[in-house]
């Protein structure tokens, strides 16, 4: 029997030198911009739409997502003049002036398009074009003149100053307990729009920050306020950042060191540096049960053979402990072989026990997946990371937990994405070179590749009858299997 099947196996395989083809390949060709134009003529008031209309090509099938024009505004800020599926394939891309936008003209800096299944360009005004993820394929470069594509915005109410901060002082003292609201009062003034948000940025001993705010359409004199609740770490909170947001969304950042940063940069707004003192403002929670530990890995494994075909399940299981609020996501993080990042996830009620999933779209090229880090959640938003290169950084940084290095070998559990259940030759695709791969560790002139089997018929050896099975395969005279199912 066993001769029998060799010789076979021989006519088989000069049966596929002569038809065999690859396995078809997921898109990973981006869209590409053929022609665009602004549509208006003349300069446009608030309230009146900006358009531009376009052609746009997908190869690969899977549908334009998004087609975004950036123009760079007067005071150096950037607009985006856009279309969304389902109205991307044919346009416009639309914009809609603001009430308060500043008035002049408005340069095209760059254009992005993605499509359905996640390939996306980017065209630069240099003439370059970008492509992304690693391993998409596109234009390289372009012949449009952005400079060519422009627009005016005519508006006797803009906004181009900056809101400004003249006061601000702690409500109350404190120490502050879970159930009380830390205040504070303050001054501030924007001439123009008005204010829209005052936010103070506190930070607390492990580096979480907290923000006492107010949001209204109209703020001047008031009080931010922030509820503190059981997740605020007991000891001192010292204040970071003051940030004021007006109605035509500028902004005005003061730090702790004395500098002022307004957004956009081409706006009028207070210079550097500020005359205010922030500590005075630093105040104390009492919380006895305050979670500042980050959960901790225990084990966790992903089942032999480690290879899937498109449209089955990766599933990892773990165990894993939080000492406070408890476990809310754990996330696993593959790389492909062009260093696009790929997540299994457990969420909710299901983060605790595990497993950790995902589905293995399109989007997933055949491959090697290197594991790269493992990231735990609690409740209380503070996470742990553990690196492929053994380091376990906690975040936030002052958080408690475990130290570097961890004991996980991250290698043992890559993973391999393939087309067919019966890839030998763990490249991904499905071949003759397959039936080789076989054929030589039947002979004992090779060994299998990890994670890809070669026992095809599922009896435990690798003999010449898998090698037949698999052929049969490759020749269409027995069907594909996903892996592990024989």
């Amino acid at each position: 029997m066993k001769r029998a099947s060799i010789t076979l196996l021989g006519c088989l395989l000069a049966l596929l030198a002569a038809n065999s083809s690859p396995a078809q390949a997921a898109d990973n060709e981006t869209p590409v911009l053929i022609s665009f134009s602004i549509v208006n003529e003349t300069a446009a008031a608030a309230g009146d739409a900006v358009n531009v209309k376009y052609e746009v090509q997908e190869p690969g099938g899977s549908g334009i997502q998004t087609v975004i024009f950036y123009f760079m505004s007067p005071v150096a800020g950037t607009i985006q003049v856009r279309a969304d599926a389902p109205d991307a394939a044919d346009g416009p891309a639309t914009f809609v002036v603001p009430e308060f936008a500043p008035a002049g003209t408005y340069a095209l800096e760059s254009i992005d398009i993605s499509d359905a299944d996640g390939n996306f360009a980017s065209y630069q005004a240099n003439g370059t074009v970008t492509v992304s993820p690693g391993g998409a394929t596109g234009p390289g470069s372009h012949s449009f003149i952005f400079a060519d594509h422009t627009f005016d915005v005519v508006n006797a109410n803009e906004d181009v100053t900056a809101a400004t901060i003249s006061a601000f002082t702690l409500g109350m003292p404190g120490p502050f307990a879970p159930g009380d609201t830390v205040t504070v009062d303050f001054a501030a003034l924007d001439g123009d729009s008005g204010l829209s948000t005052v936010l103070f940025y506190f930070r607390d001993i492990i580096g979480q920050t907290r923000q006492v705010r107010v949001d209204g359409p109209a703020i001047a004199t008031g009080t931010a306020s922030g509820p503190v609740d059981t997740s605020w770490a007991a000891g001192a909170y010292v204040l970071e950042f003051i940030t004021l947001i007006d109605n035509a969304g500028n902004s005005t950042d003061y730090a702790a060191g004395g500098t002022i940063i307004v957004n956009p940069f081409g706006i009028a707004g207070p210079a550097s540096p500020h005359p205010f003192d922030f500590s005075l403002t630093m105040f104390t929670v009492d919380n006895p049960n305050s979670d500042i530990a980050t959960p901790v890995l225990t084990s966790f494994d992903i089942a032999a053979p480690r290879r899937f075909l498109s449209g089955t399940e990766i599933s990892a299981s773990y165990v894993a402990s939080d000492p406070g609020a408890g476990l809310a996501t754990v996330i696993f993080y593959f790389a492909d072989e062009f260093d696009n990042l790929h997540q299994l996830i457990a969420l909710g009620a299901e983060a605790p026990a595990g497993p950790a999933t995902a589905i293995v779209e399109q989007n997933w090229t055949p491959g090697r997946y290197t594991l790269q880090a493992i990231i735990l959640f609690d409740a209380a938003g503070i996470a742990v990371s553990y690196n492929r290169d053994g380091t376990v950084v906690p975040d936030p940084q002052g958080a408690t937990g475990p130290g570097s290095p961890h004991s996980f070998a991250f290698e043992d559990f890559d993973i391999v994405v393939i087309t067919s259940g019966a890839d030998t030759s763990c490249n991904g695709s499905l071949g003759i070179e397959d039936a080789l791969q076989l054929r030589r560790v039947v002979a004992a002139l090779a060994t299998p590749i990890a994670p890809c089997g070669v026992d095809m018929n599922g009896d435990g050896a690798a003999l010449a009858e898998d090698a037949l099975f698999l052929l049969q395969i490759l020749a269409g005279m027995a069907d594909d299997f996903p892996p592990g199912s024989r």
